[in-house]
């Protein structure tokens, strides 16, 4: 007999958090203890709102491209629109204004090119854009000359993060400092501030390996700003450094035990000679361990080498991860991204993910347990987490899908219906973007090959348990999406589990924490049932 279970979110157990050692930092005067790295970052969002730094409301830092000053009072009454505020910011005139709104509408024209208003300089709007180009790119809008000026590569295997944006003392006005690039190593920065590159660079001597993070400017004291120097092995150190003196001061660091950790980029060559890598990270010892798949969501985001908490705990409960870079993410060019699209895109990214799992287990180099792999994902990873449980239903010991995504088509119409009702100069674009996507939902070619790609209609495809957490407040990915799933799954053999919460589209901190860490008990159970007579599931 099979078990069905529809429980709420709060009544997950976790099992002590895998954090070894405690927090020693002392912020404001403030001592932290027993704390996970998240909570540094709770702790610094306080810290920050007593000395008049900006932080991000949920403790993660803003990027130093937000706008902080808010637009002329006459430019905010007549639009609300955040190219139009941008124009006005850097000094725009209204009879320059078609000309600037025509160049940034035609930015966004072409489905799938990626352009957005990044911030100002005197005299200039500054966009990041694949417009026209391979990779994501700097590009300028000269306010008086109505001229375009790219001011980074456009070709390349990586793709830009976004502008660094500085301000003088005394000067009301932003330069661009830098740029911050992205790739599966992680993020790096190109300067073209020489106090700024001098200060990266003694901030690499003092801690070695480390890959820093310029997070924000102070507003009173234009020298010192907080950056957050990242690791592959252990958590990040967060600094107040003052570009001009040199001076460092340590805000916090974690100053626990940190369990062995080898973190590394693994490339596989795929089946049409495109190269496409993951990250592989490995407990201390000798193993074999058993593996855990975690593909990211997005899908246009990335899985870099740089320290991750959620890893870190499944690591440090024994098991290996791989976080494979899919065709769809980011960081490896237009091209790359875009081979993700439309149903041929889809299953080549779900091809990737099957056809990396298999490499990794084949690698004689990386002690992988021969055991049926774990598969874990949120949003659209929680669709990949699915769909290749009913593509391959014998290979896999078991699946976790959080916020995930499994009726395709019914997703898509209810996003262009969304597209539509908020109407808005690029309604037309937008919508074009999604259908290039996904389909058009008045193609019935089209939906028939998304449902053929949706897990809701695959459900007798897959014998390995599944548990599937969905918050009811969800805007981005329906809570229904999940609840059809269930209904689903309840009718055939293997076992599933509704975890509903009331939150929106991810978890606090606290509960992704606790989530992450409980997770080693569920994939013990799971890889170590036999393979006859499979068990049900129950929260403890």
């Amino acid at each position: 007999m099979r078990a069905v279970v529809f429980r709420s979110l709060s009544m997950i157990r976790p099992l002590p958090l895998v954090v070894a050692g405690c927090l020693a930092a002392s912020l404001a005067g403030s001592a932290h203890a027993e704390e996970s790295p998240r909570d540094v970052r709770i702790a610094l969002f306080e810290y920050c709102q007593n000395v008049a730094w900006s932080y991000g409301h949920d403790g993660v830092p803003t990027t130093n491209s937000e706008v902080r000053a808010g637009p002329e009072p006459e430019a905010a009454a007549r639009s609300t629109d955040p190219d139009r505020d941008a124009f006005f910011l850097a000094g725009g005139r209204e009879d320059r204004l078609g000309a600037f709104l025509d160049w940034a509408f035609l930015e966004r024209s072409v489905p799938g090119e990626f352009s957005f208003v990044a911030g100002f300089d005197r005299g200039g709007v500054i966009a990041i854009s694949d417009r026209g180009s391979e990779i994501r790119c700097l590009k300028r809008f000269d306010v008086a000359a109505g001229t375009v000026e790219c001011l980074t590569p456009t070709n390349g295997r990586h793709d830009l993060l976004g502008p660094i944006f500085a301000e003088d003392a005394g000067s009301p006005s932003w330069r661009l400092a830098g740029v911050r690039w992205l790739d599966e190593h992680g993020p790096s920065n190109e300067w073209f501030d020489a106090a700024m590159a001098a200060a990266e660079r003694r901030l690499c001597e003092a801690f070695p390996g480390c890959r820093p993070e310029w997070i924000e400017q102070s507003p009173t004291s234009p020298d010192r700003w907080i950056v957050e120097c990242r690791f592959a092995d252990r958590p990040p150190v967060w600094m107040e450094t003052d570009v001009r003196s040199g001076l460092v001061r340590t805000l916090s660091r974690f100053g626990g035990n940190i369990s062995p950790m080898r973190r590394e980029v693994f490339r596989w060559r795929a089946r049409d000679g495109e190269t496409v890598s993951g990250i592989v990270s490995l407990p201390g010892g000798d193993g074999p361990f058993p593996l855990v798949v975690f593909p990211h969501g997005g899908p246009g985001t990335l899985s870099d080498a740089t320290f991750d908490e959620r890893v870190w705990a499944l690591v440090d409960s024994g098991f290996a991860v791989l976080q494979p870079n899919y065709r769809g993410s980011s960081g490896f060019g237009l091209e790359f991204r875009l081979d993700g699209w439309g149903a041929d895109g889809i299953q080549r990214a779900l091809d990737d993910i099957f056809g990396m799992i298999e490499a990794v287990r084949g690698d004689a180099r990386l002690p992988v347990a021969s055991s049926k792999p774990v598969l874990l994902g949120g949003s659209w990873g929680g669709y990949c987490v699915l769909a290749l449980l009913a593509l391959h239903p014998e290979s896999c010991a078991g699946g976790v899908s959080f916020f995930g995504a499994f009726d395709l088509p019914a997703l898509v119409a209810g996003e262009a219906e969304r597209i539509e009702k908020e109407g808005g100069r690029d309604r037309g674009t937008g919508k074009l973007a999604l259908f290039r996507q996904f389909g058009d939902p008045s193609d019935p070619l089209a939906m028939a090959r998304l449902a053929d790609l949706s897990p809701v209609n695959r459900a007798s495809d897959i014998a390995a348990p599944v548990v599937l957490c969905h918050n009811r407040g969800d805007t981005v990915i329906p809570f229904a999406q999940s609840e059809a799933m269930f209904a689903a799954l309840t009718n055939c053999a293997s076992p599933v589990e509704l975890l509903a919460g009331d939150g929106c589209h991810g978890f606090s901190p606290a509960e992704e924490v606790d989530i992450y860490s409980s997770l080693a008990r569920r994939f013990d159970l799971w890889i170590l049932a036999p393979a006859t007579g499979r068990r049900p599931l129950a929260i403890r």
